[in-house]
């Protein structure tokens, strides 16, 4: 397990998100005062700065963790109706790096990210994921159960049993008890057992241009990654059968750090009004 090994950035990402707030509204507040031009401008920034980019390949994904050459893409389908989200992730290919590793990563680092996820020991620890959450309006998250995540965004080895989110407006589903519905773990491109032998050749493809999603043959923690990878999880709420994620309805999450750049042009923008006054 490398949960402690992930830099802790969730705490310092919504200290700097409250201020960002707090400058917004107080610009908000005057720009009520001033012509309507300024309430659209406020709007319209407002809304570019919460919507995600339809992604097609890595070059559409906003919200990127880590550093390195190679590139892979995290895609989460909670099937309620809403975008499946996609963030990215940077690393070296000398690293290593898995698919506990990605998620690990991305989890960490966007604050409106959560995960219930317990560890198994099937010779080594593995880690697997029964719940994911996302604040999608940043107002806050918690599920009904009282669970605590901690600064990373996690809840590890705690009970599970269909929590679900107490604000209607977020995203968050969770394996029952009984096991009857779960989240299903998905590759893009695919994935070939090796004649005679146990390990598996990947072959990377992008399932929202072209190729398609297959069955993890594996856990994200001894699937390994490479440039190009992508790796999906989608909730089957039944349980009859893995589904894969619908093919081009992934959204790029945004980064918080972009709402910061709304409150700066809009308070250069009041500015520059006032001195015209």
């Amino acid at each position: 397990m490398k949960i402690l090994e992930v830099t802790c950035v969730r705490l310092e990402s919504q200290r700097l998100m409250d201020l960002v707030l707090l400058h917004a509204y107080t610009c908000f507040s005057t720009c009520l005062r001033l012509r309507g031009v300024c309430v659209l401008a406020w709007i319209s920034c407002f809304a570019d700065c919460r919507a995600g980019t339809t992604v097609t390949s890595f070059d559409d994904i906003e919200f990127w963790v880590g550093s390195g050459l190679s590139r892979a893409a995290l895609v989460i389908d909670w099937t309620d109706g809403r975008d499946p989200l996609v963030w990215g992730y940077r690393f070296n290919a000398a690293d290593q790096r898995t698919g506990e590793d990605l998620v690990l990563a991305v989890v960490s680092a966007d604050a409106r990210l959560y995960a219930k996820a317990q560890i198994f020991n099937f010779g080594s620890p593995s880690l697997f994921t029964h719940g994911y959450g996302y604040d999608r309006d940043g107002d806050g998250f918690a599920i009904n159960d009282g669970t605590v995540f901690d600064g990373q965004g996690f809840a590890i080895n705690v009970p599970f049993d269909s929590a679900l989110s107490l604000d209607i407006d977020d995203s968050y589903i969770e394996t029952p008890a009984t096991w009857a519905a779960n989240w299903n773990y998905w590759i893009g491109g695919t994935a070939e057992i090796l004649t005679g032998g146990t390990d598996y050749v990947y072959t990377n493809g992008n399932p929202y241009n072209g190729s398609s999603w297959s069955s993890a043959p594996v856990g994200m923690t001894d699937r390994p990654l490479s440039d190009g990878a992508w790796d999906g999880y989608i909730f089957d709420p039944d349980g009859l059968g893995p589904q894969a994620p619908v093919p081009g309805l992934g959204v790029a999450a945004v980064p918080e750090p972009q709402l910061a750049w709304c409150s700066i042009w809009l308070y250069l923008f009041y500015q520059r009004r006032r001195r015209r006054a």
